[in-house]
């Protein structure tokens, strides 16, 4: 069974801003590192075994260390894998940080890091379609 605690929580508290990961503690690295072993497992099961109709999930986890800096949040989510990007699909996201976990059905944000703007569009537009039907 994979558990999170109030510890996995307070992590994040020590970190209230962002820090260079150098700047982390050992203990806290490990820490911030398990939380994120946890959801991405937790993420892969979800997405192996779980069918939403006749949609083939995906799983997708933040990093420990985005940006090379400590984490405000680790999250999982699972999405559909006809979509190409998570940030342009509905999914369901499960978020750790310092005010405990969160689980949320949502849209992604409508942006990342897609430098081709073709692709970028194509992205787009299935966000707006996905928007129109919701």
């Amino acid at each position: 069974m994979i558990t999170f605690t109030r510890e996995d929580c307070q992590v994040f508290v020590r970190y209230p801003e962002s820090v260079s990961w150098q700047q982390v503690r050992k203990g806290d690295q490990e820490i911030f590192k398990s939380i994120r072993g946890r959801l991405k497992q937790l993420s892969e099961e979800v997405a192996a075994t779980a069918k939403a109709g006749s949609v083939d999930l995906q799983a997708k986890t933040s990093l420990p260390t985005p940006n090379g800096r400590s984490p405000r949040e680790i999250w999982c989510c699972v999405y559909p894998i006809s979509v190409l990007n998570k940030s342009y699909s509905l999914q369901v996201a499960l978020i750790i940080s310092e005010r405990g976990a969160e689980i949320c059905f949502c849209l992604g944000s409508g942006t990342s890091q897609v430098a081709n703007p073709e692709d970028r569009r194509r992205l787009e537009t299935i966000l707006e379609n996905t928007r129109d039907k919701a």
